[in-house]
């Protein structure tokens, strides 16, 4: 881990040669979120290809820290504040003049935006929106400000990807841009130790029996991925059979949440594990994996199951109506719709989908694959 104005990475000089300047990734930190997620993958697949490559960080915190990978140098820029990392990162650019900035997430892209601007970089800036852009904007009245700033300023980047054609769209109605301005990039998901990862025991005794219908959800406690219809859901399809519900992160909403499962008589069969940091053998193990999100910009934790072999439910969404390919990979239900999801649960126990099929349909989302395609967006080709 370097300051942002050192210049040599693991002992060796940057050179001038295109091949030998770095690619940057920009990102807040490395929280559990799933775009940190995505972007240490992408930077350990382009290290692994032979690309200098340095993962920047308003802070080097956070639970995937320790999945950055030897070859990737991490500098940290030392801000508290995204907004503090401004004139850090505009002296990052100008000592070591990447190829590229690959940067995500609002925050991070304005910024990215602003340091180009004043530090003289020539380079080539690519932002990535991750999320439904209309929707995202209104979380609260600080995003909406600068969202509307971010939709003016992104037409200064050299590229602008998207995570999925329905993130591609709506982004381009709302920022008032052409459509083919905007590059779709899945997620990279599958990586080489992918099935490494999903072969460890999760030991967890609800998995430590196949024939007991356990089913999986993942992804933080807020109003976005609306658990309230997820337990509503379970309540519903208890009825009918014992289903058990193991749920995978964190936030402000876990008391809440909590006491509606008391309220709806089920706590009993709702586990709230917290954050995992490799969620994959809970997921491979499960009889499903159900997401009932508001909206999503692409579902990271679908197509990690599709690759683990199991089954899906998902609301009906930008990023996984793509995933499952218009619910041909898995089963789409209505936002909101808790005895939608409930007998789609049901029917999943009932019939459940070939699991090679699932595997193959996870085939596009190989880190290997993305990777290239990122690269030929960073690079202009």
């Amino acid at each position: 881990m370097i300051a942002p104005s050192s210049s040599v990475s693991h002992g060796t000089d940057f050179m001038a040669d295109e091949t030998r300047r770095p690619i940057g990734i920009y990102i807040p930190n490395f929280s559990g979120g799933g775009a940190e997620a995505v972007s240490v993958r992408l930077a350990n697949q382009l290290a692994a290809s032979g690309r200098k490559v340095d993962i920047i960080v308003n802070q080097a915190v956070g639970v995937f820290r320790d999945q950055v990978a030897s070859e990737v140098r991490i500098v940290d820029l030392g801000a508290g504040r995204t907004i503090g990392a401004l004139v850090p990162l505009i002296r990052y650019l100008r000592a070591n003049d990447p190829s590229s900035l690959i940067a995500g997430l609002l925050y991070n892209n304005l910024l990215a935006i602003l340091a180009r601007l004043f530090s003289g970089w020539r380079g080539r800036l690519v932002v990535c929106q991750h999320n439904t852009f209309s929707l995202e904007a209104r979380q609260n009245a600080k995003d909406r400000l600068f969202s509307a700033v971010f939709a003016r300023a992104m037409r200064s980047a050299d590229a602008i990807v998207a995570v999925s054609d329905g993130v591609a769209r709506d982004l381009a109605r709302s920022a008032g841009m052409e459509r083919d301005r905007i590059d779709v990039i899945y997620n990279p998901i599958i990586t080489e130790d992918f099935e490494q990862k999903a072969s460890i025991d999760p030991a967890h005794p609800w998995l430590s029996n196949a024939d007991e219908p356990v089913f999986i959800a993942v992804g933080r406690l807020t109003p976005q991925k609306d658990y309230p219809t997820l337990l509503s859901a379970l309540s519903v399809a208890r009825r009918t059979v014992p289903i058990k519900i193991i749920i995978l992160g964190e936030g402000t909403l876990l008391d809440e949440l909590q006491n509606h499962a008391e309220r709806l008589g089920i706590r009993d069969a709702v586990d709230f594990a917290g954050f995992k940091s490799n969620p994959l053998p809970y997921m491979r193990r499960a009889r499903g994996l159900v997401l009932t999100s508001t909206f999503e910009g692409f579902g990271n934790v679908l197509a990690e199951a599709l690759a683990c072999g199991t089954p899906v439910i998902s609301t009906s969404c930008n990023g996984p109506v793509e995933v499952l390919d218009h619910g041909r990979h898995g089963k789409l239900v209505p936002i909101g719709d808790a005895c939608a999801v409930a007998d789609a649960m049901l029917d999943v126990l009932k019939h459940p989908p070939e699991t090679a099929a699932l595997v193959a349909a996870a085939d596009r989302f190989r880190s290997d694959l993305i990777a290239r395609q990122y690269l030929a967006v960073a690079l202009g080709k």
